[in-house]
């Protein structure tokens, strides 16, 4: 046992004479937790839409104002734009969905389908705007 005890006690010795392994092994590691932990990786960012209403009727007006509280709420940034500012913001990569109201949105006895375009290079972001619509 007593040869165990000095040997563990001139490795320990050892270590503590070394300068790099102190900071290699403790300091290195505390300091790469701190700025992890400051950056906030864990925080939701609401996927960037636009919402084309080209119906104009009432009833699409209150799909966007739906569409407009579900973002009040922090889900999705949503805003109005051009269609064809909007294509080319979401081909550039700076908008992640675009959500187009046809015009015979809400006319009685037709049947209309909402068109979503995304980016498919984000999918998570792409899907929370899916399920929005």
């Amino acid at each position: 046992m007593r040869l165990f005890t000095s040997m563990s006690a001139a490795s320990l010795k050892m270590y503590f004479r070394n300068r790099q392994a102190i900071f290699w092994s403790l300091f290195f590691p505390l300091l790469v937790m701190l700025i992890f932990g400051l950056l906030d990786f864990d925080r939701f960012n609401p996927p960037h839409a636009v919402v084309i209403d080209e119906a104009g009727s009432e009833v699409s007006a209150r799909f966007v104002e739906a569409v407009g509280q579900v973002a009040d709420d922090g889900v999705i940034d949503v805003r109005e734009m051009d269609r064809q500012e909007a294509m080319k913001e979401l081909e550039e990569g700076d908008l992640h969905a675009v959500i187009i109201v046809p015009p015979e949105f809400g006319q009685a006895g037709s049947i209309s389908t909402v068109q979503t375009y995304y980016d498919r290079n984000r999918p998570q972001e792409a899907g929370v705007t899916l399920n929005v619509v």
